[in-house]
């Protein structure tokens, strides 16, 4: 069999999205590293903890939103975390939402257009194809 073959322009387009995806997954571990609510470590915390929005017969398809809410007296942060799949900025309607902020790594991070997520005062806004970490404040 022959293998396709990958040069000149190709070769550096795939060059740096790789460099991209690298950073961005560095990203994502440090997050889960800042903040223990990331790494629950017994079925009973994640039970009590976790919650997805977005369910129900209104939900919005490509759009998958979770709160894990911090224990109390620890060292957690309770966030939002949303998975975008659409090719669309998405909102989702969340009492208080502007009780959260867009994470500190998202915010100066590699990619860009996640700046553009905001907690609003009563909803999250979120870009196409984006998985989006917001935190209380």
């Amino acid at each position: 069999r022959s293998r396709p073959r990958v040069g000149g322009r190709q070769l550096q387009v795939w060059i740096r999205d790789s460099a991209y995806s690298a950073d961005v997954f560095k990203e994502f571990v440090n997050i889960r590293m800042t903040n223990p609510v990331f790494r629950l470590s017994s079925q009973a915390e994640i039970i009590k903890q976790v919650h997805f929005l977005n369910t129900g017969i209104n939900q919005k398809d490509g759009l998958i939103a979770m709160q894990i809410d911090a224990a109390p007296d620890t060292s957690q942060q309770s966030v939002v975390v949303f998975f975008n799949a659409n090719e669309s900025e998405q909102s989702l309607s969340f009492n208080h939402a502007n009780s959260y902020k867009l994470h500190p790594v998202q915010q100066t991070g590699v990619d860009k257009k996640l700046q553009q997520a905001k907690a609003e005062s009563n909803r999250f806004v979120i870009p196409a194809l984006s998985t989006v970490v917001f935190v209380k404040k």
